[in-house]
């Protein structure tokens, strides 16, 4: 574990420096210094890994040699595209893997360098939140998520047509990105917390009945196959759903205190967040719905800092940080070590 505690480190000491040097426009070939050096330590970790991520052999390596041969292949056509693209200069998974997580990388510091309030954290919350060790794993997934959360800079500025297209773009590699063509409308829903719990509460009580709905709605699609295959990933965690039920409480709290800020991004974000909670507690009955649910967290990132941001008073801000510290450690203690999820651990190298 000491070399994604060390990898976080480092790119928080050297993002704090590039963060100092931002506001002096004299410094800035210093600033984007410290930024690329903020960026690498994690980039590293995960192109020079081997078999560290619970689908990097059974999946991405034995697809990869299917797809360069011209056998099976993922549904999309754009990771299909990139194995055969990283075949032409190596023959084994290896180059894919270090290119997968460059991208990922790459556009995830983007976004938190153009969007965060404050990288630091955002790069804290990135790896404890369980993002950076997911993007080890789901890899299809964490890239098209990188990139969207590079692309929510068009959703902020209302730029529809670059959001869009970045859509179809991420769902070249992902199909879940998809989920984010309704996400945009979320910008002008009005928040109210109210409506929020009560949401939160019907869902809770009518869950028995709901999912025996759903589950029939879905079993009259084309999809409903998935509901009995290997692949429906269906089950309820309650840890899981205790942590996203803490999270978007401490949310709504920032949110009440800070309730004399407009902040249309902050409201989109807690919207999202509902929908996650949402999406974990029928997660029985709805097929991938973690992966649905990833796609609502995944600019959590983005989100802590901004919540931090409404505590005016400096004692509760500073309760409210080791708060959320706290609840991100205990997550990655249970995740990591007591579950054993994700398959991080032991890290090794390409020459280990």
């Amino acid at each position: 574990m000491y070399i994604y505690v060390i990898g976080t480190a480092l790119s928080m000491f050297f993002a704090k420096l590039a963060m100092n040097l931002k506001k002096f426009p004299a410094l800035k070939r210093s600033y984007k210094v410290w930024a690329i050096l903020s960026f690498l330590p994690l980039t590293i970790i995960g192109a020079v890994r081997y078999n560290v991520g619970t689908d990097y052999e059974p999946i991405y390596s034995v697809l990869y040699y299917s797809i360069t041969s011209g056998g099976e292949g993922f549904k999309e056509f754009g990771f299909n595209w990139l194995n055969q693209f990283t075949h032409i200069f190596c023959e084994t998974p290896a180059l894919m893997f270090g290119l997968v997580a460059f991208l990922t990388m790459l556009f995830t510091f983007m976004a938190y360098y153009q969007q965060s309030v404050n990288v630091c954290m955002s790069i804290y919350v990135f790896v404890f939140g369980m993002f950076y060790f997911n993007s080890l794993n789901q890899i299809r997934q964490a890239l098209a998520m990188a990139f969207m959360t590079y692309a929510m800079k068009y959703m902020w500025r209302r730029e529809h047509w670059k959001f869009f297209a970045c859509v179809l773009v991420a769902s070249a590699f992902h199909v879940s990105s998809l989920v984010y063509i309704p996400v945009y409308f979320l910008y002008n829903l009005r928040l109210n917390v109210k409506v929020h719990i009560v949401i939160l509460v019907l869902a809770t009580v009518l869950q028995p009945v709901a999912s025996k709905l759903i589950q029939f709605v879905i079993s009259l699609t084309p999809y409903g196959w998935y509901l009995d295959s290997a692949y429906s990933n269906l089950g309820f965690s309650l840890i899981t759903f205790a942590f996203a039920v803490v999270m978007i409480c401490l949310y709504y709290y920032c949110y009440l205190v800070g309730k004399d800020i407009e902040d249309k991004q902050y409201d989109t974000l807690l919207h999202m967040q509902l929908i996650n909670v949402l999406f974990i507690l029928y997660s029985a009955v709805i097929p991938q719905a973690d992966r649905m649910a990833i796609c609502m967290t995944i600019l959590t990132p983005l989100m802590m800092p901004k919540a931090l941001l409404r505590i005016k008073e400096k004692n509760k801000r500073l309760v409210l940080l080791l708060l959320f510290t706290a609840v991100f450690m205990l997550k990655l203690l249970h995740d990591v070590y007591w579950q054993g999820w994700y398959d991080v651990l032991p890290y090794q190298t390409l020459w280990s």
